[in-house]
């Protein structure tokens, strides 16, 4: 009789060992905690815009001229990294109004309206405003010394654009102003930004 129950007792813990043993190869990994794991992914994505300080943006950009008009509020310097340039960028306040000043290297010897220009990030047509809108009054101007420029603006929401030329230094230039957009505010306001070639 004890023979047969110390074989039952072998044969149970055989069969406990044998299950536990399943069970731990079966055990999945413990997943990573959501928080944790946005973390790790965020910190593998890198911030296309990086804020400097107006001598560090001109030290790395030695033919731009990015100077915020005098009563200009809020002036902030920073380099937004794209996949194939650097672009250098000042933003500021003034009566209100939100301004961003872009500039790149360009081979463009002179500026034309187009209607095919695209919104938001088009050299070729002199946009690099970043400003995705639909500005349905195309113009060409005068700032400074007679530089020529083109003007886009969105009638219906007061966005605007001005473009011009540096041939000089072979630089594209572009004021933005995020409302109150007409032809004569543009120039005026660029005109407060505007370093006439020496």
């Amino acid at each position: 009789m004890f023979k047969n129950t110390n074989k039952l007792r072998l044969a149970l813990c055989s069969g406990i060992i044998a299950l536990g043993v399943v069970g731990c190869a079966n055990k999945q990994p413990e997943e990573q905690p959501k928080e944790e794991a946005e973390q790790s992914t965020t910190a593998q994505v890198v911030n296309p815009m990086e804020e400097v300080t107006q001598t560090q943006l001109l030290d790395k950009f030695p033919g731009i001229d990015f100077c915020p008009p005098q009563d200009a509020q809020d002036a902030i310097y920073s380099i937004i990294h794209e996949e194939d340039m650097d672009i250098p960028q000042m933003t500021f306040t003034l009566d209100n109004i939100h301004f961003t000043e872009r500039a790149v290297s360009t081979e463009l010897t002179d500026l034309s309206i187009s209607p095919d220009m695209k919104e938001g990030f088009d050299p070729e047509h002199g946009n690099i405003s970043g400003m995705y809108t639909q500005f349905n009054d195309l113009s060409e101007g005068e700032i400074g010394d007679g530089t020529k420029c083109i003007l886009y603006i969105n009638d219906e929401t007061g966005e605007g654009v001005i473009a011009w030329l540096d041939t000089h230094q072979g630089m594209l230039y572009n004021l933005s102003m995020d409302s109150g957009a007409t032809k004569d505010s543009l120039i005026q306001y660029a005109n407060m930004t505007y370093i006439p070639v020496e």
